[in-house]
């Protein structure tokens, strides 16, 4: 992925985030997205920009992570998040952290990021919608950034 082939686009409504422009209308989201029906590395059908000159996501044509997860970790937040996401990344999944003490976790169906972080003797805890604190929308984030909650599929995450 080269920062060059990078793209803002539309995700929904309420977000847009990063993706790698790839050959014709195609592209792949480098985010973990908000969004409900996406996640990173999908990719994804470009469809014309907006009024806001941002291209818009279409079809999700390949998915490599059906699920997402929002975890919260403690502090101390740097120490925790170092040892949290390599840890998942060990395990194959990609991590995002926009707030000091949460992340969003991309992975695939049959893998448990809060089982992985608490066999690790890492303390997490789910991340509700109803929590006083809301993930930071990855629109604020740059391509490249490492910020990496039950498993919900894509569909139904977050």
């Amino acid at each position: 992925m080269t920062q060059s082939n990078m793209i803002r686009i539309r995700y929904d409504a309420h977000e847009t985030g990063w993706v790698e422009k790839l050959d014709g209308d195609r592209a792949r989201i480098a985010n973990v997205p908000l969004a409900d029906h996406l996640n990173i590395d999908d990719v994804v059908e470009l469809l014309p920009a907006g009024a806001d000159g941002f291209p818009v996501v279409g079809t999700v044509l390949e998915r490599k992570f059906a699920c997402k997860t929002a975890l919260r970790y403690e502090e101390p937040h740097l120490e925790s998040w170092k040892l949290l996401s390599a840890m998942l990344h060990d395990k194959g999944c990609k991590v995002e952290g926009g707030i000091p003490g949460l992340c969003l976790v991309a992975h695939t169906e049959d893998t448990d990021p809060f089982l992985f972080a608490m066999e690790a003797g890492i303390p997490v805890e789910l991340f509700d919608e109803g929590d006083d604190q809301e993930p930071a929308p990855s629109s604020q984030n740059k391509p490249g950034d490492d910020i990496s909650g039950a498993a919900l599929p894509v569909d139904q995450a977050v």
